[in-house]
């Protein structure tokens, strides 16, 4: 993990396949996680350009086939974590249809993650004490 970032700046949905911290980087990664969750703000750095701070509407998916990627315990209720089934393992004509159905719709489904109130965390009171977000 390196502290240019600026591929995030106005995103509002992040994928990340086989996210697997390095050796030693595991508490780094854990707090990164928390603050793309939790932060109304993110410091944007570009290279050889001065750090500046913008708007977080980035919501992440992060896809594993390994356990224990992140530290989740009773009192955290930022991630939603699903196992999936292997039944369409090797299905490719099932996961075409799912990737045509993304292409020719991802204008709606973009849509669904920025306006749906329970995605954004910026409208849940408990994670902002009531702040409200400036979407400028």
């Amino acid at each position: 993990m390196n502290n240019f970032n600026s591929l995030y700046e106005k995103k509002i949905f992040t994928q990340v396949e086989e996210i697997t911290p390095e050796a030693g980087q595991y508490n780094k990664l854990q707090d990164f996680l928390k603050t793309q969750t939790t932060e109304l703000k993110d410091t944007i750095e570009k290279k050889g350009k001065d750090a500046y701070d913008a708007n977080c509407h980035n919501n992440n998916v992060l896809v594993s086939n390994r356990r224990g990627i992140v530290r989740i315990d009773n009192e955290n209720r930022r991630y939603a974590v699903y196992e999936t089934s292997s039944e369409k393992i090797n299905d490719s004509e099932h996961f075409m249809g799912v990737q045509d159905f993304v292409r020719n719709n991802i204008e709606n489904i973009s849509g669904f993650f920025y306006n749906y109130e329970g995605v954004r965390p910026c409208k849940n009171p408990s994670n902002h004490k009531g702040r409200e977000r400036n979407d400028d």
